[in-house]
């Protein structure tokens, strides 16, 4: 017998011990062993009953075990192999939890699954290995177990690539949540298919044992799952010829199949069915060998327009017949030419006119992720389409992350295979009338054979080549639209995430091109740089800044000179204009109406182009919350550009670890997490959220990939799945009501000078002006560029937060604003331009001197009668600067100009540490300004944004409460335009959300809150 049981009935044990009779009759089936003497070298399969519980002796013999590809079974409620023993003055003594043993079975991480979100079990129909023994367990809790299939890349050096399969995970039983979805992996089958321990199948039982376990034939459950995992890893793939077919061609079917552990007999049954109708049928004897063998069938009957099922059931030697579905489209030009259309208004997206507030999700496949172009499966498409609607998701982001030169190896010649599949992915979302993006590239476009993937003409032509292959295949189906490239970094793709010079020809001539455009001559440019006349004598021998001139460490080693590092950052926003230009313009003469967007993650940190900058280009603008916890907010409001939907088109949550390597996060703190990130992009007058991703990636060498997403890779809905179902709901009910937001009456002046500087200050301003406005004073703003900012504009209140340097026309412009009538609030130093050139003509309206000093740590402000100490501490002090107010010493100064006026402090208050003196000048200068918004809260609560977004159409109301409290938070405020109060409370970080009629009425809250009013 080759089957190894342990049991100790000394050793730690979590559960239900078997009881004698249990042993005996597991002594029939496996050689019982206790944690002493040897591990059995010859063990095929190796049964833990002590689950996370192991002899730390045996561990090698143990991974080498692995290694060959022994079977492990192991049954416990945490995660196996987690907790080494060893003796220890006669006692066992267990270790504390770690990830480094479970990692030889591909298991990353295990985070807990409580009893509460389980309602029943059910066995795994198409495997159905423990049919009949469900009553074996319970509902209880368990555990969700992060997996990782690979450490490699199938593209090397590619950003995104997706790895190689060596695995797969197989529930056996679920629980199955209150809303009808699996939650929970009860018991689970890991097959091994590539590297040392290919064709190894681990099975885990998810569970302590318990007397329900013992007394339903425990015993005979754990042989029977021995003979499953003895038998060895099989894989099989129907795989249609194309992923669509058009009408009267005739199609295929291709066979995968192998058995890795050994040469086994087999019955296969396959099926094609049509609206209900099997069109063809066949059963056939298979020998699964080591080596994969295929088979190619051309099926006897010519395609219509609609969806074709295939059924295909394996039955091998010893086991249940395990059910495979695939599919394929007909092309269906009625399908398509039915389909709604998805348009913009100003503020959110429209759906055949309608108000859209999206709940969207990130998809590519459940099974094969990346890949789902090249192994497609419309099936699967067709059955998670389905769930997503049901979720209440209303919108699907697609794409290619990676591998463009598979979708097109040789420039102008698209693989069919993958055309079609797009085709049948546009197909399955006109049948489930689903809003489809569809991403062109990611990072950075691919080059082809060019040497600059936005300047190279010949690598622009092949992009575009590239483009106009799905262009052909979408038809302009109204529900598709067009994400231009993902995340995108400009101009070295070897250094992404940050702006720096490629180095080629092309790069050079338009570098120099747009320095004789800017600065005029090489005098000025010589001046502006604080560069020598020998240096730089004219504008053919300017260089591309090196590495050096991108340091914005003011105590490094070495002489910086930052100029040419602020114009390269401005260089490669208008590389990036012109390319989305290019592309978009490309788009639009091929007859294409649908919209077109650049799908950009959080900007500011890398100085990456800017949704903000490049808003003139696209139809809308996105922006991705992931990394800058601190930050949500100001992901949206600083990305929403007046008269535009912004969509946060990338939310989740990103894996973080404790140091002992554990998951820091529990699934109920990523599920609030991501429904606070939703919170805020509706709070911050964002057009919605999409998540990233329905299923994990476990194929793909990437531990946050692994991680993120609604579903485990075993098909379980993390509870963060909860918050599509509650958003999707409740923005359904709010959808009638919603429209053009009315225009807000404060603006924010993004400083882009002073972010593109390297004395950048403006990450740090803008996440204080986002909370300082937002949570503590609760005044909603719309940002403007610095670049953008215009005499045209109409706003009460425009503050321009520590901006340091300004452009002239920005001043301008502001100067022209206090005329018409606004109130401009302004902070810290302010007559410098971009290049830290004084502007003398600035002076004389706020202060008649252009000195800038250092700040100190402590500096005392005297305002509106009373006393506070700015504060600035840490690096600050070495780059941070103040103005000097007429009479010396720090000052606020309130001065009219035309119908409006200027409140100036030469502090810049944005970048002091003391939020309460913040919250004062702000609170004074919107007071000196008449300015008087809605909301009026009882109580002060600086960890809950609120917000109010009045419709224009409707005159209803959304009010969003995000609350970064870590308690639950009694919430009551009046709206001072209705007159109606309101009191809800918000549970410890989380959101509530309710709409009210143009009376002030409560119509709908988020999640059937209580809402007393």
């Amino acid at each position: 017998m080759k089957y190894t049981l342990i049991y100790d009935p000394t050793a730690p044990f979590d559960g239900v011990r078997p009881s004698e009779a249990d042993l005996a009759r597991l002594s029939e089936q496996f050689n019982l062993m206790s944690f002493t003497g040897p591990l059995p070298a010859e063990t095929t399969v190796l049964v833990n009953l002590h689950g996370k519980y192991f002899p730390k002796e045996w561990w090698k013999e143990l991974s080498d075990g692995l290694k060959r590809g022994m079977g492990y079974l192991s049954f416990s409620a945490e995660a196996p192999l987690s907790r080494p023993v060893y003796r220890s003055g006669g006692e066992w003594y267990a270790e504390r939890p770690q990830t480094a043993y479970h990692k030889r079975l591909m298991i990353q991480n295990s985070i807990p699954i409580e009893r509460a979100r389980q309602e029943q079990l059910r066995c795994n129909a198409d495997f159905p290995v423990l049919a009949g023994s469900l009553q074996a367990f319970e509902l209880t809790d368990t555990q969700g177990l992060i997996v990782q299939f690979t450490s490699a890349d199938d593209h090397p050096g590619a950003c995104g690539s997706s790895g190689p399969i060596d695995g797969d995970i197989v529930p056996l039983i679920q629980a199955v949540g209150a809303n009808g979805a699996p939650v929970a992996a009860c018991v689970e089958m890991i097959e091994c298919f590539r590297g040392p321990m290919a064709g190894a199948r681990h099975i885990l039982i998810n569970q302590n044992p318990s007397e329900a376990f013992w007394s339903h034939g425990g015993a005979e459950i754990l042989g029977r799952l021995a003979d499953l995992s003895a038998a060895g890893a099989v894989r099989f793939y129907p795989q249609p010829g194309y992923a669509l077919y058009y009408p009267q061609e005739a199609p295929t079917l291709k066979l995968a199949y192998e058995s890795l552990r050994g040469a086994r007999d087999a019955r296969l049954s396959l099926a094609v069915q049509k609206d209900g109708r099997t069109l063809w049928a066949q059963e056939q004897a298979l020998r699964l060998e080591p080596e994969i063998g295929y088979e190619q069938l051309v099926l006897p009957f010519a395609v219509e327009a609609g969806f074709y099922h295939v059924e295909a059931a394996l039955t091998v030697e010893g086991e249940p017949a395990r059910r495979y579905r695939q599919g394929f489209w007909g092309y269906d030009a009625g399908l398509l030419a039915s389909a709604g259309t998805v348009s913009c208004g100003r503020d959110y997206f429209l759906k055949d006119g309608k108000a859209l507030p999206v709940v969207g999700m990130t998809y590519m496949q459940s099974d094969l992720h990346r890949k789902f172009l090249f192994l497609p499966n419309p099936c699967r498409w067709d059955e998670d389409f389905a769930e997503m609607k049901r979720a209440g998701i209303n919108m699907v982001r697609t794409g290619v992350w990676t591998a463009y030169r598979q979708v097109m190896f040789i420039d102008g010649h698209p693989d069919e295979g993958v055309m079609r599949a797009f085709q049948a992915m546009v197909h399955t979302a006109c049948r489930h009338d689903m809003p489809l993006v569809f991403c062109f590239f990611a990072f950075t476009p691919e080059q082809w054979e060019g040497v600059n993937c936005y300047l190279d003409p010949d690598s622009l032509r092949a992009q575009k080549r590239y483009i106009a292959a799905f262009l052909d295949r979408a038809e302009n189906c109204g529900l598709v639209s067009w994400d231009l490239i993902n995340e995108p970094s400009v101009c070295n793709p070897q250094r992404l995430w940050s702006s720096r010079p490629n180095g080629d020809a092309f790069e050079l001539a338009a570098w120099r091109a747009y320095l004789r455009r800017v600065h005029g001559t090489a005098e000025r440019l010589q001046e502006r740089w604080n560069v020598s006349a020998d240096a730089c004598p004219d504008f053919e021998s300017a260089p591309l800044p090196e590495e050096g001139c991108f340091n914005d460490d003011p105590t490094y080693a070495q002489a910086v000179n930052g100029f040419p590092a602020f114009d390269y950052h401005l260089f490669t926003m208008q590389v990036m204009n012109g390319w989305i230009r290019e592309m978009s313009d490309f788009i639009r003469q091929k007859g294409n109406t649908q919209l077109v967007t650049v799908g950009q993650d959080e900007s500011l940190p890398g100085k990456k182009p800017h949704p903000l900058l490049f808003s003139c280009c696209t139809d809308y603008v996105c922006n991705h919350s992931w990394w800058l916890m601190d930050g949500i907010y100001q992901d949206g409001v600083f990305a929403k550009p007046a008269g535009q939907p912004a969509l946060i088109q990338e939310t989740g949550i990103m894996y973080v670890a404790n140091a002992d390597g554990r998951a820091r996060r529990s699934f109920h703190e990523t599920r609030n997490i991501l429904e606070r990130k939703y919170g805020l992009a509706f709070g911050a007058g964002c057009a919605g959220a999409v998540h990233w991703l329905w299923n994990t990636n476990c194929q793909m060498d990437n531990l946050n990939e692994a991680h993120i997403g609604a579903l485990l890779a075993d098909g379980s809905q993390k509870a963060e799945a909860d918050v599509s179902y509650d958003y999707g709901r409740f923005m359904r009910a709010c959808a009638p009501y919603m429209g053009d937001l009315r225009p807000e009456r404060v603006a924010v002046v993004l400083p882009f000078s002073n972010l593109f500087s390297v004395r950048n200050c403006a990450e740090q301003i803008l996440v204080t002006v986002s909370r300082v406005l937002g949570y503590e004073l609760k005044v909603p703003f719309q940002a403007v560029s610095e670049y953008e900012l215009s005499a045209g504009m109409d706003y009460d209140v425009v503050i321009v937060p520590s901006p340091r340097i300004l452009t002239d026309s920005c001043f301008a412009a502001l100067s022209a604003l206090a005329e018409k009538g606004a109130a401009i609030v302004l902070t810290g130093a302010y007559c410098q331009d971009e290049y830290f050139t004084t502007k003398t003509e600035r002076l004389g309206r706020l202060s008649s001197t252009a000195e800038i000093l250092p700040a100190q740590r402590e500096e005392k402000l005297e305002l509106d009668g009373a006393v506070y100490f700015a504060s600035y501490s840490g690096d600050s002090l070495a780059f941070v600067d103040k103005a000097a107010p007429d009479g010396g010493g720090n000052a606020v100064v309130r001065v009219p100009s035309g119908k409006g006026q200027w409140i100036w402090c030469s502090l810049p208050l944005e970048l002091n540490g003391n939020h309460a003196l913040l919250r004062a000048f702000y609170s004074y200068a919107l007071g000196c300004a008449g300015y008087v918004g809605d909301i009026e809260p009882e109580a002060f609560e600086p960890g809950v944004l609120l917000r109010k977004l009045k419709f224009s159409a409707t005159g209803a109301s959304l009010f969003v409460a995000v609350s970064e409290n870590g308690v639950d938070t009694d919430i009551g405020f009046t709206d001072r335009e209705t007159g109606r109060a309101y009191r809800f409370a918000v549970e410890a970080g989380r959101a509530a959300l309710f709409l009210c009629d143009a009376g002030g009425a409560v119509l709908h809250a988020y999640r059937d809150l209580n809402i007393e009013s």
